[in-house]
């Protein structure tokens, strides 16, 4: 990475090197598939001083470089390290008959931490939001568990999965304040975060069920649920703050998703793959999250809708000539926030003047596609 004609300069100019090895193996014991790996991953980050200083002519920082460097600041200090871990997972898959499978899988985990996390050292204008890496980062390791039981049959299929996962040295970013209590601002009106590390442990489930009645084949209907929990193990934090670091931030709330699909009668024999498709999207409210000097708040529940729509025009040899896709999202021009959405603290407002803090998601949003081939 270089930053080249950069006037700010939130990462350094750096080299990063990935490398890694993995095997697989596999025994199936007929009714019994059985699925172990093990792999290492080695990750070398390097960067040199970078200097800057203020061009008198712009007005604007720029690199500068040694031996001009009179006048300029360190923005970044030279940093070295390598990074090396092993992952690996065993799993299995068990048929006790046709239309029930039960899959469940015991794995190690491993990440090391990336470019931002240990290097940023200033303001991401996009997210309103100054950032500070840390250097003395470890990588993340985690044990994970996960089972599963999945139904099919001719009309219907549907599965349920559960998993836990324990996360150590798990990386996460904290508001900073000043020494009155104030929110920390290195760049005026931007907010200064931190990542930093600590345990934590995730755990949650996921189901699906799809109905497509073989009587019925042009009606199709998918629910999905899924639910997460983020709990910070951290013994420093949670001793300082108590239940207001109880909670991961950016974990998503209860959320399901409802779609039905209807396939409609071809208009002729080039005229086909006919669809129209509703879906109704909804996200629970989420009030577990990092409070700690409100880096997160809770963020209200809200349901989208959605509905879409296709044709495709066939060839004389039967292949799709050109596809035609319609799609319009958040139909009720719901307003709402993501809580995994950094933009909800982007705000220039003291007091807002329609009462709504921070950015909100997309509004009403129509979409056409057009696929050709030739």
């Amino acid at each position: 990475n270089r930053n080249k004609q950069a006037t700010d300069f939130p990462i350094p100019d750096y080299n990063l090197f990935d490398i890694g090895s993995f095997l697989i193996l596999t025994k199936d014991f007929h009714k019994t598939l059985i699925t172990g790996g093990i792999r290492f991953d080695n990750r070398s980050i390097r960067w040199e001083d970078l200097y800057t200083r203020k061009n008198n002519s712009s007005g604007f920082m720029e690199q500068v470089f040694l031996p001009d460097t009179a006048l300029a600041i360190r923005n970044f200090a030279a940093y070295r390290h390598q990074f090396n871990g092993i992952s690996g997972s065993v799993g299995i898959v068990h048929n006790f008959s046709p239309s029930l499978t039960l899959k469940t899988n015991f794995a190690r985990g491993y990440r090391s931490p990336s470019i931002p996390e240990i290097g940023s050292d200033g303001l991401d204008p996009g997210a309103h939001i100054y950032y500070i890496g840390n250097r003395s980062f470890k990588p993340e390791y985690n044990w994970q568990m996960d089972i599963g039981l999945f139904l099919t049959h001719a009309d219907w299929d549907a599965n349920l999965e559960f998993f836990h996962n324990r996360i150590s040295n798990y990386i996460f970013f904290q508001k900073l304040f000043d020494a009155n209590g104030r929110p920390l601002e290195l760049v005026p009106g931007n907010f200064t975060y931190q990542y930093k590390q600590g345990n934590a442990v995730l755990y949650g489930a996921e189901a699906n069920i799809n109905l497509h009645p073989k009587k019925m084949g042009w009606v199709l209907l998918q629910h999905n649920l899924s639910t997460v929990t983020g709990i910070n193990n951290d013994p420093e934090s949670r001793k300082l703050f108590g239940d207001d670091a109880k909670y991961l931030p950016l974990i998503p709330p209860f959320r399901t998703v409802t779609r039905m699909r209807f396939q409609l009668p071809d208009l002729s024999c080039r005229l086909r793959g006919i669809y129209l498709q509703t879906e109704i999207e909804t996200h629970a409210r989420q009030n577990r999250f990092y409070a700690v000097d409100n880096t997160e708040t809770a963020t209200p529940a809200y349901t989208l809708v959605n509905l879409g729509a296709g044709i495709s025009w066939q060839n004389r040899k039967g292949k799709d000539q050109w596809q035609l896709f319609v799609n319009a999202n958040n139909l009720f021009n719901t307003a709402y926030q993501s809580h995994q959405s950094r933009l909800k603290y982007f705000e220039y407002f003291q007091s807002s003047p329609n009462g709504r803090s921070g950015i909100y998601n997309m509004s009403r949003n129509i979409a056409v596609k057009l696929l050709f081939s030739w």
